[in-house]
């Protein structure tokens, strides 16, 4: 009988978190540009990737998966892995989703805090 309480207390909780995955708001998919060549792309399974250029090559880096709360489909926050350096960046799209503005926060360097805005420029399903 015990076992049978177990199972079903599982079940219950698996059921009450929930098993939905990470996902992003349609209208902030795509690539999204800065005035100083960098870029922010948003994938529709909620990883972000950010580009810059270095020493005239493009580098491509994973940020982490972000997502949104449910009612701001625009603020979106850091889920994970808790491994990034960038635990603590977020990004706040504006109404029409044309433009995101990245509050970057280093986790290795607390102190080095700042703020880029990016413009979209293309999209991508």
């Amino acid at each position: 009988m015990s076992r049978c309480i177990i199972i079903l207390g599982l079940v219950f909780t698996l059921c009450l978190a929930g098993c939905a995955p990470l996902s992003t708001d349609p209208k902030l998919v795509g690539t999204y540009s800065a005035t100083n060549s960098e870029t922010l792309i948003f994938m529709a399974d909620a990883r972000v990737f950010h580009t810059e250029i270095v020493n005239g090559k493009e580098e491509k880096f994973f940020l982490g998966y972000y997502t949104s709360a449910s009612n701001n489909a625009g603020q979106l926050g850091f889920v994970g892995p808790d491994t990034s350096e960038f635990v603590g960046t977020s990004f706040q799209a504006s109404k029409d989703f044309s433009t995101v503005t990245a509050s970057w926060n280093n986790f290795r360097k607390p102190k080095d805090l700042w703020q880029v805005m990016y413009h979209t420029t293309a999209k991508t399903n």
